[in-house]
């Protein structure tokens, strides 16, 4: 048996340094749009001889000796390297990466997935991270350090296989993460196991209340699918879509599929589900520590706003706050409303990456907003430039923006002013809430005086 291992490492270990490897995709769709969300990477060995091994044939030896690193490795750099390429075709598709219990007790892991972005020139929301329970479990101070340096640096993260864990529950809340994977093996007979369905539901609702987004792995019919979308479920992926296919078959199915959704969902005014930062329970605590939400007018914000919008040439501009449900305008030049839902705000999606401002040149070739009722009706949104209002501990609590019904680019000088302003409004904010919190402890004291008089 011992032979059998070495014989097995050995070949494993020459198949990657042969460049036997090879990564396939899979898309993840949002449920409520129908809309690619993502996609995930799953390596495959290419074996001369064997012909495609699948990962559950070869992932155990590489674990068992010591080799989950350098598949790690190459998984992140093809991730990389396919999420540039999509970008370059104007496919916005984050690539998902599962990272193994020897991954998640490297410190030096942060460093090493910013470095294969930086290699690559992109984002950090280009490469999505899903872990599971059972790897944290290995070290779960080391694992939680990791992860929480990585979700500082703006790394989405998912639970993958949720629900098979011993202790999901007491870790789930603990997790720097912002998306949960529900475990196939309770998908895949929801509609027929009623025992599934409850589970699912369960984890469902759960989720959504600690603020994180649900997806179903394990989607292989459209009964499936239609269970999920009554429950909430926000995302999923399977064979419903898609198989696991190379890059080349995933781009035309994705180029495909996005363009027919696109069409259809201009037809039924249905847009993206906002997505939800993994700080989302911080961010809000600190946006109503502001106090700030359905205030009074103040003509200061307004003015600020007007500013945005003469440096930057837009007809449009507003501060805007978002909290678990919506987004509220503290100051709004051009525009009519005074709110909208989470769900088509722009600035939703701006707070996701509180260090760079959001720019969305043409939001009708963007598939995250061509069917939003916002740019397929009034106020017929095509440009928006926001700027996240970034609070010290780094929530982004909403953003100052700039819109226009045309599609244009704003230059560096204008987009800096814009980063500008967000700060000054921010600061504004500190200080009006410092003054507020030193008003009432004087409160406190006069009443104490008061009563220690009597």
């Amino acid at each position: 048996m011992q032979g059998d291992l070495e014989i097995e490492a050995a070949e494993l270990r020459n198949g990657i340094a042969a460049g036997q490897m090879v990564v396939y995709y899979q898309p993840k769709v949002g449920l409520f749009t129908g809309q690619a969300l993502g996609v995930e990477a799953l390596v495959r060995w290419q074996h001369p001889e064997r012909g495609l091994i699948f990962p559950d044939d070869f992932i155990p030896a590489a674990e068992r000796n010591g080799l989950m690193t350098e598949l790690t490795d190459f998984v992140l750099d093809q991730a990389a390297d396919q999420y540039a390429q999509w970008q370059t075709n104007r496919i916005d598709l984050p690539v998902a990466v599962n990272l193994s219990a020897s991954s998640l007790i490297d410190a030096s892991l942060p460093d090493k997935i910013t470095a294969v972005c930086d290699r690559h020139g992109i984002s950090h929301r280009g490469l999505d991270l899903e872990i599971t329970e059972t790897s944290v479990m290995a070290d779960p101070k080391a694992a939680i350090a990791v992860l929480t340096a990585l979700a500082e640096r703006g790394f989405v993260m998912a639970i993958d296989d949720f629900g098979t864990g011993f202790s999901s529950l007491a870790y789930l809340a603990k997790l720097p993460v912002s998306v949960v994977k529900i475990d196939k093996s309770f998908v895949l007979d929801v509609v027929d196991n009623n025992a599934d369905a409850h589970i699912v539901h369960g984890i469902i609702e759960l989720v959504h209340g600690l603020g994180k987004h649900v997806v179903a792995e394990g989607v292989e019919s459209q009964d499936a699918l239609n269970l999920l979308l009554l429950m909430g479920c926000d995302q999923g992926q399977g064979y419903h879509w898609s198989r696991p296919v190379p890059a080349e078959e995933l781009t035309a199915w994705v180029t495909k599929h996005q363009h027919a959704v696109t069409v259809a969902g201009r037809e039924t005014g249905m847009s993206t589900r906002a997505p939800i930062p993994a700080n989302e329970a911080k961010r809000l605590a600190v946006l109503q520590r502001y106090r700030i939400l359905d205030t009074a007018y103040e003509a200061l914000f307004d003015e600020i706003a007007a500013v945005a919008a003469k440096v930057c040439g837009t007809p449009m501009s507003a501060v805007s706050l978002v909290d678990a449900e919506r987004q509220w305008f503290k100051a709004r030049v051009g525009l009519k409303v005074a709110e909208t839902t989470r769900d088509l705000a722009f600035c939703a999606h701006a707070i996701m990456d509180p260090a760079h401002l959001l720019v969305v040149n043409d939001a009708t070739t963007d598939e995250r907003f061509a069917a939003n009722p916002l740019v397929t009706g009034d106020p017929n949104i095509r440009f928006y430039a926001g700027a996240p209002l970034v609070a010290p501990d780094g929530s982004a609590v909403g953003t100052l923006c700039v819109i226009d019904s045309k599609p244009r680019q704003l230059s560096v000088g204008q987009l800096d002013v814009l980063r500008q302003l967000a700060a000054h409004v921010i600061a504004i904010f500190e200080t009006k809430q410092q003054l507020t919190e030193l008003a009432e402890r004087r409160e406190i004291l006069s009443q104490r005086d008061l009563r220690l008089a009597s």
